[in-house]
C-alpha cells in the first residue's frame, strides 16, 4: 500500500512517524484515524496500545480491503475498518461526537482536517494534524477551533516536524 520497497525505508518513513502520535494519544482515548490509507498511524498505535478502541475510516476499497485483511491476520480487537469518506458518517449517532481524538496524517489542509474531524469529537475531544515545520502558514484555522499544544518532533531522518493539537471552543 506504499511506494517503499525497502523494508527499512517503510519502517522510517511510515512506522517510525506514525509512532510519534503517541506523544497525544494514549490508550484509553477513543480515536479516530482519517484517511488512513496503508494504515498509519492507526495500525502502530493499535500494535503499542492494544487496549486503544480505533476506527480507521478509509474511502478506498483497495486499501479498506487491506487494512480488514492486516486487522483480520494480526487478531486485532477493538479496531473497526470503515470504506467510506468521512462526510457520510458524520451525523451518524454511532460516531457523531464520540471521539476524544481523531488523527490526520498526510491528508488535507489544517482547515478542512479541522471541518472533517469536528463533527467525531466528543465535548473533551481533540484534532492531532501532523505537520511539517515549514507548513507554519497552515495554521489558519477554521472558526471554531484552538491550537492548543504544538508538539515537536523528530523524524527518523532528522526532519523537525509538528503534532498540532486543536479542541473546539466557542469562538
Amino acid at each position: 500500500m506504499t511506494s517503499e520497497k525497502d523494508p527499512l525505508a517503510f519502517f522510517r518513513k511510515h512506522f517510525f512517524d506514525s509512532l510519534q502520535f503517541c506523544r497525544v494519544v494514549e490508550e484509553h482515548h477513543l480515536t479516530m484515524d482519517i484517511g488512513s490509507g496503508g494504515g498509519f498511524p492507526g495500525l502502530p498505535l493499535k500494535l503499542v496500545y492494544p487496549q486503544l478502541n480505533i476506527v480507521l475510516v478509509e474511502s478506498q476499497r483497495k486499501r479498506a480491503n487491506f487494512l480488514r485483511q492486516v486487522v483480520y491476520e494480526l487478531g486485532l480487537q477493538g479496531i473497526d475498518v470503515l470504506q467510506e469518506r468521512c462526510q457520510a458518517i458524520q451525523s451518524d449517532p454511532k460516531y457523531h461526537n464520540k471521539f476524544d481524538r481523531v488523527v490526520f496524517r498526510a491528508v488535507s489542509r489544517t482547515a478542512e482536517c479541522l471541518r472533517l474531524g469536528g463533527p467525531f469529537l466528543s465535548a473533551s475531544g481533540q484534532i492531532v494534524l501532523k505537520r511539517s515545520a515549514d507548513s507554519a502558514a497552515q495554521k489558519t484555522t477554521k472558526p471554531g477551533f484552538e491550537l492548543v499544544k504544538n508538539v515537536p518532533v523528530l523524524g527518523f531522518n532528522g526532519k523537525l516536524s509538528s503534532l498540532w493539537v486543536f479542541t473546539q471552543c466557542s469562538t
